[in-house]
């Protein structure tokens, strides 16, 4: 039986074609089988049910033939495939919903609206991250993006004509493809990234977003948080007659079960006592008798006295007339939490007169600025101490504002001066500065130029100005305190 000859040339043609397509496939596997592990740049996989695709750097990398590429077309999965074929065809036309709750999990938190910096600050540093030969800026650039999720194989794709984030605008526009494989790691982690290259401008980028599971998604505080507490209460039961007793203690977050209730009931042992029996002068043995379970010693002291929410924290008890702070002082919050400062930036660290930043300056305005300059003037003088340049610059600071007030009673002013800044006083000073600086007040004789005169003025001159002043000062803080209260 005889077959009819082919027609046409275009016959001939395919047969060539398909022989071409047969020696660049032998071609490329025996190259693949000859390259050592020393010649692969990286490796990519999507998933367990895929091929991991190996390519090398981008300079050491030879020029892939159209041969190659249809290669890649016949033997690679339907998801990876030639840009115009399969890989606009076979996904959506719009992202599903599932697909846009797998991504939803890798995108920003934070809008790029809202965040704390400026953006060009945020692109300018991630581009000067990089070498001069991977930041370069490239040519044109053709980026076909296939997005699927894994939970149900759903696929969205698109085409980009830079090397711009598929998932956010935080950097824009990118320089190379190696910036945007690096941002793809470090800002969207979780994502499975496979890069594909078809020819010198046209590459495939696939993205793969895994179902994460509750443990991802609720983190819990513990892991994070070093310090992170929550209480519980524990009843302690003693075995001989002390009865029950409840507890508080603080325990890591993480070692809690969730389905264990916070109150726990603990038995404990008698705690063991060691038994000594004597039976020389010479030899001495000590017996101790085994633990039953668990045990634990406690001991029992005086309850502190509660101390008043109005007062502040009482300074150390090796200096009870000194400031209150303790060093290192910083970070510190106002009374009324408004203010918060975390660290110094003086050379020597932290000082007390650091904490003269928590009060406010909202009373001098524009003059704001001549405070702070007078300020640094006292704080560079190296003859007083940090105490005395606090009363210096609260005193300077008040006097500003009142000085009319105070020249019209120098005793009354001086009150007022101490009432308003007792709590700094207190916390960044101390009574034994404060003293100090009444005592040098006095001296000038400034607070006793009243117009009051007579037996009362002649009796202050005869006494001790110094101790008499100090306890007028205190005697009519006192008074004025308990009155508003």
């Amino acid at each position: 039986m005889d077959l009819d000859q082919p027609s046409s040339s275009a016959s001939d043609s395919d047969v060539e074609i398909v022989q071409s397509k047969l020696s660049a496939r032998k071609t490329k596997s025996q190259r693949n089988e000859e390259d050592s592990p020393e010649e692969v740049g990286f490796s990519a996989t999507i998933s367990s049910d895929e091929e991991s695709v190996e390519e090398g750097d981008d300079d050491q990398e030879e020029p892939v033939s159209d041969s190659e590429s249809e290669q890649e077309q016949e033997s690679g999965d339907p998801d990876v495939d030639v840009i115009g074929d399969n890989i606009g065809t076979e996904s959506m036309s719009e992202p599903s919903v599932a697909l846009i709750e797998a991504i939803k999990p890798f995108l920003p938190r934070i809008p790029a609206r809202n965040l704390p910096f400026l953006k060009r600050n945020l692109r300018t540093a991630f581009k000067k991250s990089f070498s001069t030969s991977i930041g370069s800026p490239s040519g044109a650039v053709v980026l076909q993006v296939l997005l699927r999720a894994s939970s149900d194989q759903s696929r969205w794709s698109f085409s980009l004509d830079s090397w711009s984030c598929p998932l956010c605008h935080l950097l824009g526009e990118l320089d190379s493809r190696q910036m945007l494989d690096f941002h793809l790691q470090w800002h969207h982690p979780g994502v499975e990234v496979l890069w594909l290259r078809e020819k010198d401008p046209e590459w495939r980028l696939i993205l793969s977003f895994p179902v994460l599971s509750t443990s991802h998604i609720e983190r819990p505080v513990a892991p994070y948080f070093r310090y992170a507490f929550i209480k519980k209460t524990v009843d302690i039961a003693d075995h001989d007659a002390q009865g029950n007793q409840s507890i508080t203690s603080l325990t890591m977050e993480d070692e809690l079960d969730s389905d264990v209730d916070a109150d726990i009931s603990v038995r404990m042992s008698p705690v063991p006592t060691p038994k000594i029996e004597f039976a020389s002068p010479s030899s001495i043995s000590i017996s101790l008798s085994p633990p039953r379970g668990r045990s634990i010693t406690t001991a029992e002291g005086p309850h502190p006295t509660p101390l008043d929410p109005q007062y502040p924290l009482p300074p150390p008890a090796d200096n009870p007339l000194g400031p209150a702070a303790r060093y290192p002082y910083l970070p510190a919050i106002s009374d009324d939490g408004k203010i918060v400062l975390h660290y110094s930036c003086r050379a020597g660290g932290p000082y007390l007169y650091d904490l003269l930043g928590l009060l406010p300056l909202d009373e001098y305005g524009v003059l704001s600025w001549l405070v702070l300059d007078r300020e640094a003037e006292i704080f560079e003088n190296e003859d007083i101490s940090d105490e005395c340049k606090v009363m210096h610059a609260l005193w300077d600071r008040w006097i500003m504002m009142n000085r009319r007030r105070f020249i019209q009673d120098y005793l009354v002013g001086t009150i007022d001066f101490v009432d308003k800044y007792w709590l700094m006083i207190h916390r960044a000073a101390g009574w034994s500065a404060l003293r100090y600086w009444l005592v040098v007040d006095a001296h000038g004789k400034s607070l006793f130029a009243s117009k009051r005169s007579g037996p009362r003025l002649e009796a202050l001159r005869r006494e001790d100005r110094n101790e008499v002043l100090v306890q007028r000062v205190y005697v009519e803080i006192n008074l004025q305190r308990r009155r508003k209260q």
